[in-house]
C-alpha cells in the first residue's frame, strides 16, 4: 500500500448518455397504427396491442382514483393525530400528570 500526501488519483469519469422515453408519443405512434389498420383484417400483433392498450388504460383510469382516494385518507388520519395531541397538550393536565410522575 502506498501513501501519498499531496497526490491524489483522479476520479473514474461517469460517461452516461441518457435515453429519453416519451411515453405519450409511442402511444400515440400505437394509436396511429391501429387507426390506418381500421378497414384492413387484424392480425395476432394487432390484437395484443389493442389488448395491452386496453389494459394499460383501464389500469391507469383505476389506479388513479384510488391513489387520490389514500391520499385523502392519510392525511385525514394524519390530521386526527395531530389534533389529538393539541387536544392533550393544550385542553387535560396530561403534560402536568406525566411530568409530575417522573420528578417523584
Amino acid at each position: 500500500m502506498k501513501i501519498v500526501f499531496s497526490r491524489r488519483p483522479k476520479p473514474k469519469q461517469f460517461d452516461y448518455k441518457p435515453i429519453y422515453w416519451d411515453q405519450e408519443k409511442e402511444e400515440l405512434e400505437k394509436r396511429r397504427k391501429q387507426l390506418s389498420n381500421i378497414g384492413k383484417e387484424k392480425t395476432g400483433d394487432d390484437i395484443k396491442l389493442d389488448l395491452r392498450a386496453d389494459i394499460n388504460r383501464t389500469w391507469r383510469r383505476n389506479h388513479g382514483t384510488t391513489d387520490q382516494k389514500a391520499h385523502t385518507i392519510k392525511f385525514i388520519i394524519y390530521l386526527s393525530v395531530i389534533l389529538f395531541f393539541v387536544y392533550l397538550i393544550f385542553f387535560t393536565d396530561f403534560i402536568n400528570n406525566f411530568l409530575s410522575f417522573f420528578i417523584r
